[in-house]
């Protein structure tokens, strides 16, 4: 059953983006500050472990660029991660997370955007999990937007 959805992804993948190359096929959100770095380095570490690795990390920083953040987002991962800033303002709309959240969004690669909090740790098949599910909605006829 597992190989079975395995192989309906593909098709699936391969029906929507025919000319990409690549597998990668989430982007995973994670905003995050640097009071945070000590939780975010966890969750990194547990994305670390996934048994595919078909995604990329989007690290958000939300407020003034840090050392602990940036060193977290230029370490070796063995997943593609790609850094942003999301300053903080006196304007009530652009100083909290869910900013830092949507500047992820708009920098998001692929169709398949997954937010996430930088306290949340996953199991090593969660990626899997995330793209089975996905593909038995599409299989059958769920609408995404």
């Amino acid at each position: 059953n597992r190989k079975r959805i395995s192989d309906l992804f593909l098709v699936l993948v391969r029906t929507l983006h025919p000319t990409r190359n690549t597998l990668t096929v989430i982007s995973i959100v994670l905003p995050t500050a640097r009071a945070w770095a000590d939780l975010t380095l966890w969750t990194l570490r547990s994305y670390d472990t996934q048994t595919n690795k078909s995604f990329e990390i989007i690290l958000v920083e939300d407020g003034p660029p840090s050392r602990e953040i940036v060193d977290l987002s230029i370490r070796k991962w063995t997943f593609p991660i790609r850094y942003f800033n999301s300053p903080r303002t006196a304007d009530p709309n652009l100083a909290h997370k869910n900013h830092a959240r949507n500047v992820g969004i708009k920098n998001a690669r692929f169709d398949i955007v997954f937010p996430c909090d930088c306290d949340f740790m996953v199991m090593p098949n969660f990626v899997e999990r995330v793209l089975a599910l996905y593909a038995l909605a599409l299989a059958q006829g769920q609408k995404f937007c």
